[in-house]
């Protein structure tokens, strides 16, 4: 397989809040460390520990998000809003917790489908989700 990075360090993937900006930069560095462990056959701890690394993260990083948005949201439609952006959060952290279960069991791990999914869940949740949550967060900061 082909040396891939993960990239959405454009523009249009800043939210213009400092501290969630910084930890997306940091989660995007974890996943190409992912796939860069996996690409180079890494011993199956050190794979394991930069997984747990990442997973590690992003419950820091989407606890983050998350106290923002129980901040930040008032009308039962941002609060339903976020109810979505929260199960994207979880549904992150099982597929992660999967991927650990199996480094574990030594089980086969397809790196062009964990790279699919990285790439696209990374793409649409901070191109997407996180930038409505920014816009939300920005608008309620002005009034």
């Amino acid at each position: 397989m082909k040396d891939y990075q993960i990239s959405i360090l454009n523009e249009s993937a800043v939210t213009g809040i400092e501290e969630i900006d910084r930890q997306h930069r940091n989660l995007l560095n974890l996943c190409n460390d992912v796939n860069n462990a996996l690409e180079k056959n890494l011993s199956s701890i050190s794979t394991r520990s930069i997984v747990r690394e990442l997973l590690s993260y992003s419950i820091y990083h989407f606890n983050t998000e998350e106290l923002l948005m129980q901040e930040y949201a008032c009308t039962e439609e941002e609060k339903a809003e976020i109810g979505e952006h929260i199960a994207q959060h979880r549904q992150f952290a099982r597929r992660i917790v999967s991927l650990q279960e199996k480094l574990l069991k030594r089980e086969y791990i397809d790196q062009e489908e964990l790279l699919v999914f990285l790439t696209g869940w990374i793409n649409d949740h901070v191109l997407n989700t996180d930038m409505a949550l920014a816009r939300l967060i920005h608008q309620k900061q002005e009034q």
